[in-house]
C-alpha cells in the first residue's frame, strides 16, 4: 500500500528542504513548477536531491511552460519531468498515479512504486494521456486516443524508451481486447523498451467502459 505523496509548491518547497524529516513518511513527491511565478528553480533541485537521498521518488509537473523559460528546464536535464497546460491536468496527473498505485481488487495487475521508478529513471520531458470509451473496440480506442492526448510532439512512439500503461475496466472485460490495444506499443516504441501493464477492475462501470492512461518517457535519453 502506497504510504504517501506529497504536493511540493512555491509555498512549502523551503519547509521540506529544512524539515526533510517530513518525507520520511512519503514514497512520491510530486513537484510542480510553476514557470512563470517561481524563480528559484535550484530549491526544487535541492529538494529533489534529499529526496533521493531517502530513496523517495521526485516527480517534476511543469506549468506554464514557454520559449522564454527554456532556460529553466535546461536546470532540469537531469530529472524527469512533464510538462502540463493547466491545473486541471495536473490535477488529472496526480488522481491517475493515486489510483494506479492503489489497485482495489484481488483481480487487478497492480502496480507499485518500482513500476513508476523505472518509468521515470528515464531524464528528460516525460509525456501524459489519458483517455475513455465505451465503443466495441474501447481498449485499441482508449490508448490511441490517450497517445494522442500525451501531445508528444515531436517526438514520436519508436522516440520511447518506457512506458507505463494502465486501464481500468469492469471485471468481465476481455484481456485478449486488452492485449490487442498493446501491440501498438510493442511494434511501435523503441525495440527495447520497457513496456509495463497495469489494470484496475471496477464492476460498477459499464462492461464495455474502458479508460486508459499512459506515461511516455525515454525520448531525450
Amino acid at each position: 500500500m502506497l504510504k504517501e505523496i506529497v504536493q511540493i509548491n512555491s509555498i512549502n518547497v523551503e519547509k521540506y528542504c529544512m524539515k526533510q524529516e517530513l518525507l520520511n513518511d512519503c514514497e512520491i513527491i510530486i513537484i510542480k513548477i510553476d514557470l512563470s511565478l517561481d524563480k528559484n528553480v535550484k530549491s526544487y533541485l535541492l529538494l529533489s536531491k534529499l529526496a533521493k537521498q531517502k530513496e523517495i521518488l521526485p516527480l517534476f509537473v511543469i506549468l506554464n511552460s514557454t520559449k522564454d523559460s527554456q532556460e529553466k528546464l535546461k536546470l532540469l536535464k537531469n530529472e524527469s519531468y512533464f510538462i502540463v497546460e493547466s491545473e486541471r491536468m495536473f490535477e488529472e496527473l496526480y488522481e491517475e498515479i493515486v489510483q494506479v498505485l492503489n489497485p482495489k481488487s484481488d483481480g487487478d495487475i497492480c502496480l507499485d512504486i518500482a513500476d513508476i521508478k523505472t518509468v521515470l529513471d528515464y531524464r528528460g520531458v516525460a509525456f501524459f494521456g489519458s483517455a475513455q470509451e465505451s465503443t466495441k473496440d474501447a481498449a485499441l480506442v482508449a490508448i490511441e486516443d490517450a497517445v494522442k492526448n500525451a501531445n508528444i510532439k515531436d517526438h514520436s512512439l519508436r522516440d520511447m524508451q518506457a512506458v507505463l500503461i494502465h486501464f481500468t475496466i469492469h471485471p468481465d472485460y476481455k484481456l485478449m481486447k486488452i492485449a490487442h490495444a498493446m501491440e501498438i506499443f510493442y511494434e511501435n516504441t523503441h525495440y527495447d523498451a520497457d513496456i509495463i501493464l497495469g489494470t484496475t477492475t471496477d464492476k460498477n462501470l459499464s462492461k464495455e467502459y474502458v479508460k486508459a492512461v499512459v506515461l511516455l518517457t525515454g525520448c531525450d535519453s
